[in-house]
């Protein structure tokens, strides 16, 4: 009988499973994607690099890049950050399935090995739109980023008709505090 490891990792190609990464698998400056889940629970690529080396980051974090690491996320994590370290950075255990190096992504890009990939961390579901998403250029991010603009667009369609409103109807401008037919700012 097979164990299901041995399985698992001849199906994925050949790249060590997260759990059978070897030390040295992840370097300074490496290119890598991770997968998050956003707010709503769709699963989101992100790109970046490894930006830590062994003892780096200061006192009181065990930064090797055997144990764990520091990747630099192109896109920003954390908008209420105080500084660009806390916006970009985000620490992983260099097991986690979540973050891939660049050429763990192709084997991935099947939906059956991205389910034996995320097994444990992601149901099938998720792990089908990550397969998705890894399929897709650039990740996915293109589309993500014509969702956020046509979120945005509704939001600023549905201020000004609420400031045509109030105006129309005599009320105090909402932020100015004008009152009267015509109150526009000045």
């Amino acid at each position: 009988m097979k164990s299901t490891e041995n399985v698992l990792e001849k199906s994925t190609g050949v790249i060590p499973l997260p759990s059978k990464r070897p030390p040295g698998w992840l370097k300074y400056e490496d290119a890598v994607i991770f997968v998050i889940l956003d707010d709503k629970g769709v699963p989101r690529i992100r790109t970046g690099h490894i930006c830590s080396w062994p003892g780096s980051h200061g006192a009181g974090f065990e930064i090797d890049n055997i144990s764990k690491t520091i990747v630099w996320c192109n896109q920003v994590l954390n908008d209420l950050s105080d500084n660009a370290d806390d916006a970009h950075e985000k620490s992983f255990s260099i097991k986690n399935p979540c973050l891939l190096k660049l050429d763990e992504i192709k084997p991935l890009r099947d939906a059956r090995k991205a389910t034996e990939w995320f097994k444990g961390v992601y149901p099938r579901n998720i792990a089908h739109k990550i397969a998705k998403l890894l399929s897709r250029p650039y990740f996915g991010l293109h589309d993500e980023a014509k969702e956020k603009a046509a979120v945005a667009k509704k939001f600023s369609r549905r201020s000004d008709l609420n400031l045509r409103w109030w105006q129309k109807h005599g009320r105090p401008h909402p932020v100015f505090g004008k009152v009267g037919r015509l109150a526009t700012a000045t």
